[in-house]
């Protein structure tokens, strides 16, 4: 269809009146699907992702990739995370914001691309980028900004990341991209293939759905730029946006040299019989940096503050959410793949307290393994540890078994009164107000074994409800709040002094702190009063001062007695994560060929692959200014005549 066709069509249109049509209900977000009920419902959809191309090379003026971009998957399946933020709400973030489709942009999106992949993330042209350049690349790019959280999760034990669980991170409000590994299948060992990575392939995250047993997942494949014109040409080209639809199904696996370890992990594309098979085993997810708070009282509420959200997204920017029929709580910690809150709740008729995930009216409480349990928090690692006044314990969370088995680590010094980890160090820090000091409880620690105790002077002074917290910023020190003190104390062990340092932080706004807190940058977020007090560092490192109203978009939120800010984590061991198999395979001979690939449908606003009149309804019931619409086809924040000339462009079946 040609432009004059195209403003005929449209002139008679608006002469017929279907400007009057328009529906009130137009969709104005770019996620069109978002819901999460249990591991076999749920739904994710997201539009206007970019879909960069890794395979770039000198050619007819075109900006090239080291290698010819073969081992740039991991830069490329970020950047387009990367892109899309800046895109929707952070236009301060690097590449800024632009049409990223358009082949006038393909060489600024090329040097975007060495930039992240060399300079950030050290990927080599010959064998890729491992997870730990993943996520330090990342960080590197974002942390800057201050404005988002990075995950990283990879398969370890008895855990691999599964569809339902990627689905409900981005349902949380996340950006996500993830590798699967290309694994040979060595033979059979208790009815379940027994198979051994050797390289993989990054990809980032555009859809999942789940209805009925078919598990479908849809990924922007950075390499997806087919050779259309018989020659080289494609590699200084912008191929079309578009999905690649792939079968996702959970299946046992033996693992490990000896295949002495089994996992459920899901298949991409399932052939039983296949020599090689594909399996996701690592994401990374880009979210917003977020709050959360608990109140008691007739009801149980979760407090959320989303400040930084991202436009077109369905979070809201806060949210009060009360369950009904749960007892007070005694502690909440957010779970790793950021869906859940994890909450522990006791029982007034004095029955053991529960313990499980409860997210948007719905929750999965049990009996807790640990009767006497008051504390909990997640260690990188993913397992959740459990306080006792008297003992430490562990419990593997990711268990698809219930009741889940606790495991003592070791009774400790006194009493226990908080608790937090180490993800530095890899240790439990607890705190014991009784004994006057700090419990450091290596994740690795025999059991048996007794913990590295460091005694507190007594000028720390603690008392009734209390709080203990790592800052990224310090390492080997520890953050105490508690109401027997109108002080946060900060201490280390020194050697230098030969005993335990300790900085004493003031302010008349601070009055019986319950919780203290930090996020990614080192700022500190102090309970007093029920409300959220923010400090930062001051310019020459040696105090604190009082965030102002602009750098606190946390500080007076009305919480209970706790407030935590979602922190970056990665469960990344290099004994595990390293070496040959977790390169990346030159996608010309290992792509998932076999899925479906749908190009993006300009016009097609409601996702059924038809431009008809309900996109067209739905384009002239937002027509004029908006942030973001799923109409505003060129994404110039502005649904116009261009957009509708585009919609006409695409009328009828998509291809």
């Amino acid at each position: 269809m040609n432009r004059i066709t195209k403003q005929l069509m449209t002139s008679a249109m608006l002469g017929a009146g279907l400007i009057g049509l328009a529906r009130p209900d137009s969709v104005q977000a770019d996620v069109v699907t978002s819901f999460y009920t249990n591991s076999s419902s749920y739904g994710y959809e997201i539009y206007h992702m970019p879909d960069l191309d890794q395979k770039r090379a000198n050619l007819d003026g075109g900006f090239g990739l080291p290698g010819s971009g073969a081992m740039y998957c991991v830069p490329t399946s970020t950047m387009n995370l990367i892109m899309y933020a800046a895109n929707h709400g952070f236009p301060s973030v690097d590449p800024f914001p632009n049409l990223w489709q358009l082949q006038s942009q393909y060489n600024l999106a090329g040097l975007e691309l060495l930039d992240l992949g060399n300079n950030h993330m050290g990927t080599s042209p010959t064998d890729g980028t491992n997870g730990n350049q993943w996520m330090n690349g990342t960080k590197s790019w974002l942390d800057p900004h201050g404005f988002f959280t990075i995950s990283q999760y990879t398969a370890s034990g008895s855990y691999s990341p599964r569809t339902h669980g990627i689905t409900q991170t981005a349902v949380s409000g996340a950006l996500v991209a993830f590798a699967y590994g290309r694994f040979d299948v060595l033979g059979t060992l208790h009815g379940r293939p027994w198979v051994m990575r050797d390289g993989g392939h990054c990809v980032t995250l555009s859809k999942t759905n789940d209805g009925f047993g078919n598990n479908v997942i849809y990924v922007r494949d950075p390499a997806d730029d087919p050779d259309s014109a018989g020659g080289l040409s494609f590699l200084s080209t912008q191929s079309p946006f578009g999905n690649r639809k792939l079968d996702a199904d959970d299946v046992n696996f033996q693992y490990g040299v000896l295949a002495s370890q089994w996992r459920t992990m899901t298949a991409l594309n399932y052939n039983p019989a296949a020599s090689r098979v594909s399996l996701i085993d690592q994401y990374i997810a880009i979210a917003p940096k977020s709050g959360y708070s608990f109140t008691n009282g007739p009801t149980f509420n979760f407090h959320f503050s989303n400040p930084y959200k991202m436009l077109g997204s369905k979070i809201p920017t806060s949210e009060i959410i009360s369950l009904d029929g749960i007892s007070d709580i005694m502690d909440m910690v957010i779970h790793p793949d950021h869906y859940w809150q994890v909450i522990l709740t006791e029982d007034p008729a004095g029955g053991p307290p529960k313990l499980g995930p409860a997210r948007r009216n719905t929750s999965q409480l049990k009996d807790s393994p640990v009767v006497d349990a008051e504390k909990i928090f997640f260690g990188r690692n993913r397992k959740l540890y459990l306080l006792s006044p008297t003992q430490l314990y562990c419990i593997d969370f990711d268990d698809d078994a219930w009741p889940i088995e606790a495991s003592a680590i070791l009774p400790g010094v006194g009493p226990h009164d908080a608790l937090t980890y180490d993800d530095l160090t890899d240790e439990v820090i607890v705190l014991s107000i009784a004994e006057q000091s700090l419990l450091m409880y290596p994740s690795t620690l025999p059991v048996g074994s007794p913990p590295t105790v460091l005694n507190l002077p007594g000028t720390v002074l603690m008392a009734g409800e209390a709080s203990i917290a790592c800052s990224p910023m310090e390492p080997g020190t520890f953050w105490i709040a508690s109401e027997g003190s109108n002080s946060i104390y900060g201490v280390s062990s020194s050697p230098l002094a030969r005993g335990v340092s300790v900085e004493e932080v003031t302010f008349p706004s601070i009055t019986d702190p319950t919780s203290v807190d930090f996020d990614d940058a080192g700022n500190m977020y102090v309970v007093s009063n029920g409300a959220v007090i923010q400090l930062m560092r001051n310019k020459a490192g040696d105090g604190w001062d009082e965030a102002s109203a602009d750098d606190a978009p946390f500080g007076g939120a009305v919480v209970g007695t706790m407030f935590r800010v979602t922190r970056s984590r990665t469960n990344h061991v290099d004994t595990e994560h390293e070496g040959p198999i977790w390169r990346n395979l030159d996608p010309d001979t290992e792509t998932l060929e076999t899925g479906e690939f749908e190009e993006d449908c300009t016009g097609d606003t409601d996702g059924n692959r038809v431009v008809d009149v309900e996109d067209l309804l739905d384009l002239l019931g937002g027509w004029g200014p908006c942030d973001i619409c799923l109409s505003d086809f060129n994404q110039d924040r502005l649904i116009d005549v261009e957009d509708l000339l585009d919609l006409l462009a695409g009328w009828g079946d998509c291809p």
